[in-house]
């Protein structure tokens, strides 16, 4: 083998195993943004979930609220406004913010036959 094969030889294998050291680092990398990812998707998820406990949480107590008029005050103090409003197909109440804007779309039960609020 002459000289410059050699040394040819030997730039391409070193070259080679820097890629290959390139690689494994960014593998370990991936693996650990992968991790962080994964994180805030939990967190997320937690998020939705209470999201959507909460909104139902809230349509209960406004319907206690009619008959209750202790559960209305603790409503209206942390500024929902709840009025029965009664419809011949469906009940449902309206809980508006302290500002008036409404807070989302009526509330209804899932035990009132409501197949929306029912999602795995």
């Amino acid at each position: 083998m002459k000289r410059w094969q050699f040394y040819t030889t030997l730039m391409m294998g070193t070259i080679g195993l820097v890629l290959v050291l390139f690689l494994i680092w960014i593998g370990f990398d991936n693996g650990r943004l992968q991790g962080l990812i994964q994180t805030q998707r939990s967190e997320i998820t937690k998020g939705n979930l209470s999201q959507k406990v909460g909104l139902n949480l809230l349509a209960d107590m406004a319907k206690i609220s009619v008959a209750n008029t202790n559960m209305k005050t603790v409503l209206r103090r942390n500024g929902y406004n709840v009025e029965w409003q009664p419809d011949s197909t469906n009940r449902t109440e309206t809980v508006e913010s302290s500002e008036g804007q409404d807070t989302g779309q009526p509330l209804t039960s899932p035990l009132e036959g409501d197949d929306t609020n029912q999602s795995n």
